[in-house]
This record gives C-alpha cells, sequence and structure tokens, in this order.
C-alpha cells in the first residue's frame, strides 16, 4: 500500500512539472518582418501596438519589428538569416520558398485572400479619361508608360496582364512607392501597380487625388494573398515558439475582422507608417471601392490555413513565375507550403476556417476630386469655423458700435438689422434685395467686366513679365516704362479712356485691366529672377535651346509667383472696376454704390460693398485652386536634356554618345564622347562677366590650370599661356586650348 503510495505521488509530481512548459521556458527573442505598408501585415502592425505576443511567448521574450516597404526586402533579410518571421505578399512568398539552396523557408498561414483588390489594383493619372470598365482601361495602357516595384505582388500582377490581354506598354519601370508617388505628382508615368495602402494615399477616394484608381484583380479574375513565412530551420528547433507566434496571428486576424476594431485598425496603421492617416488606412482594407473600378461587397477573407482557392493560386503562381523566368520550379518545393501548426492552432482554440470576411463598407467617403467630399473634409477642419467666428465677431462689433451704444460718428451708418432687412425683404425699401432681379443684374455685369479685363492682363502681362525677367535686354527696354506708368491712380486715367476707348463699356474695362496688368506683369518678372541661376547653366551645358528652357525652366519655375500675381491682380481690377463704373458706367455693383449715395439709401450701399466683398473673394478663390491644382508642376528642381526639337532625359547606355531616339548620354568628349550638335561656340563677353556656361560647352574641372585664379573664366589662349607658366606640356596646354573657354565655379 506504501509502495502505491509513493508511486501516485512521483506521476502526480511529473505530470506537474510537464504541465508547466512555458513558464519555465527561457525568454528568446524573435525578428519579425512586416510591411506596415501592406494590408497583409496589417495583423502583425496590431501584434506590435497591441503586444500581442506576450500573451503566447515565454515570458522576457523580446519581439524586434523590423519594417520594410517591399517584400523582397524581407525575403533577403530571411535568407540571410537576419529574420525568423516574415509577412509576405504571394509573389515575395512564393519567391522565399525556391531559395532552398541558401535557406529552407517554409509558408505556415494565410493573412488574407481577395479578389485582387489588395495588391493587383490598376492606377492612372488623376487627368487620364475615364473608363467605363477594365477593357478600356487595358485599351489606353496600350503604349504607356507603367511603373511598378519589381519582384511585388504587383508585378505578378502586371506581368499577368500583359500576358492575358496582349498589350505592349511602351514602357514597364520598375520604381519604388514614393518613385512613383513623385512621377505621378509631376505626371512623369501614365499608370502604375501598386498595393494597398499606398492606393488610398494618392488615389481619390480618401488620398491626394493624384491618380485613380481603375482596375483590380477582380476585373481580371486574378486573385491575390498574404502569407505568414517562417525559416524552416527556426520552426524545426522551436516548434513550440512557432506555434505560439501563430496563436498570437490568430488573435490579431480576429481582432481585424471584428467591426468595432475597425477604426482603432486605422490609427494603429497610422502610428507605424508616415503618410498614412487612419482614414486612408481604414479604406484601404474596409472601404467600398465601386464595382466599375473594380470593386466587390468582400474586400477580404481571412482562412488563416491553406484552402483549395489559396493552394490553387500557390499553384498558378509557381506556374506563371517560371514560364516568367523569375523562378527555377514551376511548382512548390517538398515542404515549402505547410499549415500543419497553423491546423494545430485552429484546433486547439476550437475555430473553422474561414475565420471570417471583411464586408466592404461605403461610408468612408465621395472620392477627393468631388465636391461632397471637399465639402466635407472642408467641415472637419477648424479654418470654417474660424471664419464664421470672425464674420460674426465683426457683425457683433458693427452691431454694438451702431446700433447698441451708438457711439459718436457711427450712429449715423446703418446697422446690420438695418441692412439685413433691407437685403432679405420681398418689398425693399430701396427696391434692391435678393430677390429683386436688378441686384443680380448688377452683379452679372460687373462680374463679366472684370472677367474680359482679367483675361487681358493674364494674356499680355504674364508673357511679357516672363520674358522681363528671362531677357535681360528686354527688361532695360521695358521696365522704366512700367515703372513710370505703374504709380499714375486708376482715376487720373479716366480722361484719357474716356478719350480714348469708343462706347461706354471699353474705357470701364481698359481701366480694370490696367490695374491689374502691372500687378500680374511685375509678379511674373519676379518669379523669373527668383529662379536660380544654376538651373539656366546647367539647361544650357546639356544642350537646351532657348525655347525649351523657356518653356521646362523658366515657366514651371515661376509658377508660384505668378498665380500670387493673379490674386493680387484680381483684387486690383475689382478696386479699379468700381471707380471707374462711378464714373462712367450704368449698371454694376460700383454703380449701384455711386447711385445709392446720390440717392442717399445707405443700407443698399452696404448691401452693395458685402456682395462685392464675398463676389472678389469668390473669384480670388478660385484663382487659389488653380494655383494647386498645379502643384504637380516640378518647381525649380529638375532640368530637361534637349536634343532637337524633342525632350530627352538622360539614359546611360554608354558614355559619351547620342541615344537613337535623342537622349543625351553622361560621358566625358575626352573619353570618344561628343556633344550634341558637335559645336563649341566661343564664350561671349557678357557670358564671362555673368559667369554663364555657354550653351553645349561644360566645364570641366580637371583641366583647370593651377595657377588659374579660383572662379574665373579662362579664354583658350590665357589657358594655354598658364598651362606653360605651370609647366604643362605643350601637347597637353595645345589640347585644352582646342577645347574652349570654360567656367569653374568660385571655391
Amino acid at each position: 500500500m506504501r509502495m502505491m503510495c509513493r508511486a501516485a505521488a512521483r506521476a502526480v509530481l511529473m505530470l506537474g512539472l510537464l504541465s508547466l512548459p512555458a513558464a519555465a521556458a527561457d525568454p528568446v527573442t524573435i525578428v519579425v518582418g512586416y510591411q506596415p505598408y501592406d494590408t497583409i501585415s496589417y495583423s502583425a502592425a496590431v501584434i506590435r501596438a497591441k503586444e500581442l505576443w506576450k500573451k503566447h511567448l515565454p515570458a522576457g521574450s523580446k519581439v524586434e519589428f523590423e519594417a520594410a516597404l517591399q517584400g523582397s526586402i524581407i525575403v533577403n533579410a530571411m535568407v540571410a538569416d537576419k529574420q525568423q518571421i516574415g509577412y509576405l505578399g504571394d509573389m515575395p512568398a512564393v519567391v522565399s520558398t525556391t531559395k532552398i539552396r541558401q535557406a529552407p523557408i517554409k509558408l505556415v498561414a494565410n493573412t488574407g485572400f481577395s479578389a485582387g483588390q489588395r495588391c493587383n489594383v490598376v492606377m492612372v493619372r488623376a487627368d487620364a479619361p475615364q473608363f467605363k470598365n477594365a477593357q478600356e482601361v487595358v485599351k489606353w495602357l496600350d503604349g504607356k508608360v507603367v511603373a511598378t516595384p519589381k519582384g511585388s505582388c504587383a508585378d505578378r500582377f502586371l506581368r499577368q496582364i500583359i500576358e492575358k490581354t496582349g498589350i505592349k506598354p511602351s514602357e514597364v519601370l520598375n520604381q519604388s512607392i514614393e518613385v512613383i508617388t513623385t512621377n505621378f505628382r509631376v505626371k512623369k508615368i501614365d499608370a502604375a501597380v501598386l498595393w494597398e495602402p499606398s492606393v488610398s494615399r494618392i488615389g481619390d477616394f480618401v488620398g491626394e487625388g493624384i491618380a485613380r484608381e481603375v482596375a483590380t484583380g477582380n476585373s481580371f479574375g486574378i486573385p491575390d494573398a498574404g502569407f505568414v513565412a517562417m525559416r524552416a530551420d527556426f520552426t524545426a528547433k522551436n516548434p513550440a515558439l512557432a506555434k505560439a507566434w501563430l496563436k498570437t496571428e490568430l488573435e490579431a486576424q480576429q481582432f481585424i475582422l471584428d467591426p468595432k476594431n475597425w477604426e482603432e485598425v486605422g490609427k494603429i496603421v497610422k502610428g507605424q507608417t508616415e503618410g498614412i492617416n487612419p482614414k486612408m488606412a481604414w479604406f484601404s482594407l474596409f472601404g467600398r471601392v465601386p464595382d466599375d473600378r473594380g470593386g466587390s461587397a468582400i474586400r477580404d477573407t481571412k482562412p488563416f490555413v491553406f484552402s483549395a482557392d489559396i493552394k490553387a493560386h500557390l499553384d498558378s503562381t509557381y506556374t506563371f513565375l517560371h514560364q516568367a523566368k523569375v523562378i527555377d520550379v514551376d511548382k512548390a518545393p517538398a515542404g515549402a507550403i505547410d499549415d500543419s501548426i497553423a491546423q494545430a492552432v485552429l484546433k486547439d482554440a476550437g475555430v473553422k476556417s474561414p475565420l471570417g470576411e471583411i464586408k466592404a463598407r461605403a461610408q468612408a467617403g465621395q472620392p477627393a476630386g468631388s465636391l461632397a467630399y471637399r465639402v466635407a473634409r472642408a467641415l472637419k477642419s477648424p479654418v470654417p469655423y474660424l471664419g464664421v467666428a470672425g464674420l460674426l465677431a465683426f457683425v457683433l462689433c458693427w452691431y454694438l458700435t451702431t446700433e447698441y451704444f451708438k457711439l459718436p460718428r457711427f450712429e449715423k451708418l446703418p446697422g446690420p438689422v438695418e441692412v439685413w432687412t433691407e437685403f432679405t425683404s420681398r418689398d425693399p425699401v430701396f427696391g434692391t434685395s435678393i430677390y429683386t432681379p436688378e441686384y443680380y443684374k448688377h452683379i452679372a455685369w460687373s462680374s463679366l467686366r472684370i472677367l474680359i479685363a482679367f483675361a487681358l492682363s493674364t494674356v499680355l502681362g504674364v508673357p511679357l513679365g516672363l520674358f522681363m525677367g528671362w531677357k535681360r535686354v528686354f527688361k532695360d527696354y521695358t521696365f522704366p516704362i512700367i515703372e513710370v506708368l505703374r504709380p499714375i491712380p486708376v482715376l487720373a486715367w479716366v480722361p484719357l479712356a474716356i478719350l480714348m476707348m469708343p462706347g461706354r463699356e471699353a474705357p470701364i474695362i481698359f481701366l480694370a485691366f490696367l490695374a491689374a496688368f502691372f500687378a500680374t506683369t511685375l509678379n511674373a518678372m519676379l518669379g523669373v529672377e527668383s529662379i536660380d541661376e544654376s538651373y539656366f547653366r546647367a539647361a544650357r551645358c546639356l544642350g537646351s535651346k532657348p525655347w525649351h528652357i523657356f518653356k521646362r525652366v523658366v515657366v514651371p519655375g515661376a509658377l508660384p509667383d505668378i498665380f500670387t500675381g493673379l490674386q493680387i491682380g484680381m483684387g486690383v481690377a475689382w478696386f479699379s472696376l468700381v471707380a471707374a463704373e462711378m464714373v462712367s458706367g450704368e449698371h454694376g455693383l460700383g454703380f449701384l454704390i455711386w447711385d445709392s449715395y446720390v440717392l442717399s439709401q445707405y443700407p443698399v450701399i452696404v448691401i452693395a460693398m458685402g456682395t462685392l466683398g464675398l463676389v472678389g473673394y469668390a473669384y480670388s478663390a478660385a484663382i487659389r485652386a488653380v494655383g494647386r491644382a498645379h502643384r504637380g508642376v516640378p518647381e525649380r528642381r529638375v532640368v530637361s536634356l534637349v536634343h532637337g526639337a524633342r525632350e530627352h532625359y538622360l539614359r546611360s547606355r554608354g558614355p559619351g554618345t547620342i541615344d537613337p531616339q535623342g537622349g543625351l548620354r553622361a560621358g566625358a568628349r575626352g573619353a570618344g564622347g561628343a556633344w550634341p550638335g558637335g559645336d563649341r561656340r566661343p564664350l561671349p563677353r557678357r557670358a564671362l562677366l555673368r559667369h554663364e556656361t555657354p550653351r553645349r560647352d561644360c566645364p570641366r574641372a580637371h583641366q583647370r590650370p593651377e595657377s588659374a585664379a579660383p572662379g574665373r573664366a579662362v579664354s583658350r589662349h590665357g589657358f594655354a599661356d598658364q598651362g606653360r607658366r605651370a609647366g604643362i606640356p605643350a601637347a597637353r596646354a595645345r589640347q585644352g586650348a582646342q577645347d574652349g573657354p570654360f567656367h569653374h565655379p568660385r571655391p
């Protein structure tokens, strides 16, 4: 009996020890690679933010999260054994499993499976045509410049589209997300294939609106998926850790599937990314994309393990990438697709696959370009409320000074109550209110005159200002004339305008034009003068002709100042228009003010003044909106290279040669290259004084004699003479003399 009790005690003790392996396990450190800029890694972002891994890994364990913009970066880190776990899209995941010789990597769980709305997204420029369906998109893409990050799931999708439809883009560029975004902004590419949430960031639903989402994999029947990959040696040595991590992943996916947590998911992603706000993150996984742009009711599915659809997708991906010469096998290596641990996790949790579906919601907002979206965004900003508060404060002061306290001199003015009563009356005392046609006729006449005057000042003033800022000789002739005429008040021109201009409308328009013309011209000139001189030198050095310099350097560089001048011009045009209408007008707001003054109708004067301010504000706001629409113009940043009459860009196909398509190639003339055109013109004295480099004659610092003074241009003979003094051989000095003059920048 005593022996049986001892045996039972030993058994109980052993069972107790075996039941506490996690508590007795040593803490570990795991490195996880994930892509917070990809919806397939949102579960990893949730794990990191909420530290869910602490529930399942041994106490004291550490998890280092390493963020990446693209899956190929994670693949290389896992191959180098710098990361044990990685969150990958389908193409990087498939590629990772084929690197058997470098490192055994296998896919152990699924993070999401969609009909193609996650990674298979086609985006086009904001100014591209409107398409009715995916077929029109495909036709438009033929012959266009398309970009995508190579090695990504988007790259796989683009390859499949090209093979399936037979289109032939003029160029398929390998560009990162940041470069694609910039090129969309400056309109250097026509289309791109990207993944969420970058699509939502630059798209027209909740993003910047610099590109439009026009088709997805759902439009072509091509799905996409995300996976959790682990190094095979890690799972073999630490099966308990691998299982613990997948338990954490299961909890994170269940958190994402709960609609109550969707807003929190958006905030979590925002906290681990740059440029992605919560609304963009929300829309990228939960928002509803219209059906005509490739959307569907189900945005994403969470099988967790490998369902039949996922296995079929993986098989087709292996086959396609092998045919495309991306991988060296046409099917998954043995053991590369292994969800046995994930199956065990589901069984232990008592959960079945799929975990759930994400049904897209359409409440994320209207397209960014729509009026409803702009109004909704403006209402969420404090700016309109501050403006309304300022206006109310002004009206309150007006009321207190004129009607409540009746301060001296102010009591003579009509108060806001009197003005509002007259303005909203159906039977106004003085005949002017929002219900009288005459009120709108005055607004229409003034608007027509101001538009004509503003158009003339823009058409004449902007080019004149650009040429004045670009050509110094032209400015020397014209600037004194403008400076003499500009200080003359508009009213001083009234007699001459009446004498010179026929009819009654022409003098009014002329006076409004005159005031706007000077402001527009001077701001355009100052805009050109503010451009760094080095851009002009670079353009000349790289072979740009004057017209191309004007088009690619002068105009884009001066645009901000031009739009500033247009706003100022619009304001002063209204000033002069009112004065002109007072003198010689018959209709218009200025005439209404003067006519009301003559008849002592003081409330009407205030009504006309308020209307004038509101209409002028609306026109200035329209100019600002147009200016913001031109933010994508490269201002003082990039100088294009020109050869002949076409624009080209640097292409490194060989040093010092001319591309067959006209692109200038890099290389020194001494290395066997040639400058475009083959001519080397002498540097004019004016250019020497202004330190300008002549077109088609680039400086070469390595040929500068040591005795030459810094920052000076050296002539051919001076170069040879200084070379002799410095002991340079005659042959080398003659060679330098033949190369022509050059300029050395100041140290």
